[in-house]
């Protein structure tokens, strides 16, 4: 059964972390697990930001085409 775990952190030395993930990556891969999801609050809030400005005054709907469960295998990002 696959498993993901999710975790925020702050971090202090991006460069430090930038070398952890480097260096984690062939162990997560022979395991089967990869770094999945790589986003900053600033980057976020920043987008909320110009969605909030440019995107909601020019959208007057939404539809949802789909939604859906994965079997946990995802495929490799270039």
């Amino acid at each position: 059964m696959p498993y993901e775990r999710i975790v925020g952190l702050e971090v202090t030395d991006q460069d430090g972390y930038t070398q952890y993930r480097t260096e984690m990556a062939p162990l997560l891969d022979a395991a089967g697990g990869e770094f999945r999801y790589d986003f900053g609050v600033a980057r976020v809030l920043r987008y909320l930001e110009i969605r909030r400005r440019l995107f909601e005054p020019s959208v007057s709907s939404t539809v949802l085409i789909a939604e859906y469960e994965t079997d946990g295998r995802h495929s490799a990002r270039p």
